[in-house]
């Protein structure tokens, strides 16, 4: 179960203390910030991360399948 990927030069992550919320890190990790814009909680909670190919990724949650085309911003349902 992917709880983090790398996307380009970033790491993304699902919060370990708020499932709802994803986390960037900029500098491999040593520092994490808020990352996801549009999530709600009638979505449910990130499961898991899947990179895709080009700038899509994917996440399972408990509310469904989505993905993304930012890097983790923005998401859509699948």
């Amino acid at each position: 179960m992917a709880q983090m990927i790398k996307k380009g030069d970033f790491l993304i992550r699902i919060n370990p203390q708020n499932p709802k919320e994803l986390q960037l890190s900029r500098d491999g990790g040593r520092q994490w910030s808020y990352h996801s814009q549009n999530w709600s909680s009638a979505r449910g909670n990130f499961l898991e991360l899947f990179d895709g190919s080009g700038n899509e990724m994917s996440a399972q949650t408990s509310g469904g399948l989505y993905y993304s085309r930012d890097g983790g911003k923005m998401w859509n349902s699948k």
